[in-house]
């Protein structure tokens, strides 16, 4: 299965990380300096924002991968998606966008913005040649 993957940034990988730690070292600077009960919460709402990112640290990646069955693209805000062939009624590839048009109320705009240029025209030399249904046109 070919695939491009847009490169993520430091923060948005590592931000469960950070923040988790920020809330678990405050939750420990106020069990040692002895504040109020309520702080003592800092430290396991930390330690589970640690633990969170640690078991979704795969899950940061985002990435448009193909294959003779269909289009699949990975997206923090949407998740996995899934486009077999056959259902996609029409893709469009700009500068900076992905349009895919499946079905009456199914798709997806995809901001390229992080792929590289090589990645953007491998994705397009593949969508130029994979065969999409003609959509009749209306005289009006």
């Amino acid at each position: 299965m070919a695939r491009i993957v847009k490169p993520t940034g430091f923060f948005k990988k590592n931000y469960h990380y950070i923040v988790g730690g920020f809330w678990f070292l405050a939750g420990l600077i106020s069990l040692i300096l002895r504040e109020s009960f309520i702080y003592y919460t800092y430290l396991p709402l930390g330690l589970g924002l640690i633990i969170y990112g640690y078991s979704i640290r795969k899950k940061t990646e985002e990435s448009i991968s193909w294959n003779n069955k269909g289009l699949f693209i990975n997206d923090l805000a949407n998740g996995k998606l899934s486009y077999p062939w056959e259902d996609i009624d029409t893709v469009f590839i700009s500068n900076n966008h992905l349009t895919v048009k499946s079905g009456a109320a199914n798709g997806i705009i995809l901001d390229l913005l992080g792929y590289s240029e090589e990645d953007i025209h491998l994705l397009k030399a593949v969508v130029e040649n994979t065969p999409q249904p003609q959509l009749p046109s209306f005289n009006l």
